[in-house]
């Protein structure tokens, strides 16, 4: 049986004379999926290996802050760390979060992120540090369709210690839609 592209389906959806009406129900399909998400990790967490952070549960920020999010098809359900006012090119947005772990070792980090810039505008990429040392230039460079609909991407393998640790995402310019944050210890 062929699969359907999703650049074939975002095609169509943005050609079909309904196209708000749809983005919006995929909008609000999201939104069921993210609340049974959350009803699925609170009923089960998750062990000790995997952490999941809201990604509007960060130490501090510098330019960034986190609230809901008004897309042209309406308002995103759910809180998105994204720089605010102005939104131009500024000397850095960050965000920083704090890992308390009970193993050091290997973690896989992916972040759920949203970035609608057109296809000839720059990406918004990040860069990665880890207790002040940079580890990973140039993450979360694939488009999402909307500035509401996330995606994942698995941004690298990351070596924390046992205790606490700083995660710090940050760019010179506008910042990508965070949602969340995921480690996997390996």
């Amino acid at each position: 049986m062929p699969r359907l592209k999703p650049e074939l389906l975002w095609d169509w959806i943005k050609n079909e004379p309904n196209a708000k009406a749809i983005n919006s129900l995929l909008i609000g399909l999201s939104a069921i999926a993210s609340a049974i998400t959350y009803v699925h990790s609170t009923l089960f967490p998750p062990p000790d290996d995997v952490i999941v952070f809201d990604a509007s549960d960060f130490l501090y920020t510098e330019g960034v802050s986190s609230n809901t999010f008004r897309d042209p098809s309406g308002v995103c359900p759910y809180k998105l760390v994204y720089n605010q006012p102005p939104w131009k090119e500024v000397p850095l947005n960050a965000v920083y979060y704090r890992a308390n772990l009970r193993r050091g070792g290997q973690y896989k980090l992916l972040v759920e992120y949203a970035s609608n810039e057109p296809t000839d505008a720059p990406k918004r990429l990040v860069d990665v540090d880890v207790n002040n040392q940079r580890v990973i230039t140039g993450a979360l460079a694939e488009q999402s369709e909307s500035w509401c609909l996330t995606r994942w991407e698995s941004v690298g393998v990351l070596e924390l210690n046992r205790g606490s640790n700083t995660i710090k995402f940050s760019r010179k310019g506008v910042f990508p839609h965070l949602r969340t944050i995921r480690l996997i210890r390996q």
